[in-house]
C-alpha cells in the first residue's frame, strides 16, 4: 500500500498543466441594433420584416443560401407580439450561413410604445356668476386618445390668469396628458 501511495505521489508530480486558449470565433454575420421601439396597434409583421432585411453576412463573406429565421426560434413566434399592449417581448432570429456552416442567434427586444399624446376634441365656453366660486372646468373639455381610456387620462387646469371677482374673457390653459405621459 505505502509503494502505490508512493507511484500515485510520485506520477502526480510529474503531471504538466497547459493551459488552453479558448477564443470565441468572429461572427461573420451584421446585425441591426436589439431594441426597437414599436408604435401601439402598429403592424409588428412590418419591424420584423425590416430587421430581416438589415440582417447580413459581413463584408467578405459571400453565401447564395444565407437566411434568417425570424419564427419559431427559441420559442418565441412573432404571433405572440401583441402591438395592442404596452409591453417589451424578447423575440429570437437566426442567422444562417449554410457554406459556412455557421449559425446565429440574437435576442431583440421589441418595446411597444404610445408616443402619440391626447387630442382635444373640443372646449366649450363657460359664462359665469361672478361670486367667487370656480365652475368644473373639466365638464367643458372633451378629449380622446389612442390608447389610454378617457376616464383615465389626466387633465390640469391652470386658471391662474382668471379673476372670478371681475367681469371679463380670460384663458384657461389645460394640460392633459396620457398614461405614457403624452
Amino acid at each position: 500500500l505505502a509503494g502505490s501511495l508512493l507511484f500515485l505521489l510520485l506520477w502526480i508530480s510529474f503531471l504538466v498543466f497547459v493551459p488552453i486558449k479558448i477564443a470565441a470565433q468572429e461572427s461573420i454575420f451584421s446585425w441591426p441594433k436589439t431594441i426597437i421601439e414599436v408604435d401601439v396597434f402598429s403592424d409588428i409583421n412590418a419591424y420584423i420584416n425590416a430587421l430581416e432585411k438589415q440582417i447580413k453576412l459581413k463584408e467578405g463573406y459571400d453565401d447564395d443560401r444565407f437566411f434568417v429565421e425570424t419564427n419559431g426560434v427559441e420559442y418565441t413566434f412573432v404571433s405572440t407580439i401583441t402591438t395592442s399592449h404596452l409591453k417589451t417581448y424578447t423575440h429570437y432570429f437566426r442567422a444562417v450561413s449554410p457554406k459556412y456552416n455557421k449559425k446565429e442567434m440574437k435576442a431583440f427586444y421589441f418595446h411597444v410604445v404610445d408616443n402619440e399624446a391626447p387630442t382635444v376634441i373640443s372646449v366649450k365656453d363657460f359664462k359665469m356668476i361672478i361670486d367667487g366660486n370656480k365652475p368644473n372646468y373639466e365638464k367643458g373639455i372633451n378629449v380622446v386618445d389612442n390608447y389610454t381610456p378617457q376616464a383615465d387620462l389626466s387633465i390640469e387646469i391652470d386658471d391662474s390668469n382668471v379673476s372670478y371677482n371681475e367681469i371679463g374673457s380670460y384663458q384657461i390653459i389645460f394640460i392633459v396628458s396620457d398614461s405614457s405621459n403624452n
